[in-house]
């Protein structure tokens, strides 16, 4: 006698190998102490100019906004639609903006002369990947959270 799992018990694991995969994606940035592993490090495809010049999306969207300071970033209100609220970090000596959309986030990462050097997006399915910035730049981590960015504290979205 067979037995044939009916087709919702199928459905159930495709559907859990899909989240294992993804979880696997997410392992797969970082090394075994927590820090990007080589293969986040590798290559930032494009440099920060490249990628700004592609412009930010429409007011209200979510997507790449290209502040290129620090100042900038903290003052617009269009990294305020983040779920949650769009936060800064500590990470080594770069500030970082990480503004996230449900189920992944865009982190800007700036120097201390406060200027735009690197993007990243951190992801389910892909986790950690450099978007933008100058070939030899190392995603850091790990970083400290420093509160809710000063433009959408309290602003809710």
């Amino acid at each position: 006698m067979t037995f044939e799992m009916p087709p919702i018990h199928r459905g159930a694991r495709r559907s859990a190998a899909i989240v294992a995969a993804a979880f696997i994606g997410l392992l797969a940035g970082c090394s075994s102490e927590g820090s990007p592993g080589a293969d986040a490090a590798t290559a930032c495809p494009q440099s920060v100019q490249q990628r700004c010049a592609q412009g930010d999306p429409p007011a209200g969207e979510f997507g790449v906004h290209c502040a290129q300071t620090l100042a900038a970033a903290e003052a617009d209100p269009s990294f305020c639609a983040s779920l949650p609220d769009a936060h800064e970090e500590t990470c080594g000596s770069y500030k970082a903006v990480v503004v996230t959309n449900v189920d992944f986030s865009y982190i800007y990462y700036y120097d201390a002369s406060g200027a735009l050097i690197a993007i990243a997006s951190n992801g389910l399915v892909k986790g950690m990947q450099c978007l933008a910035g100058s070939p030899g730049f190392v995603l850091p981590s790990p970083c400290t959270d420093d509160g809710s960015l000063p433009v959408c504290a309290g602003a809710g979205p």
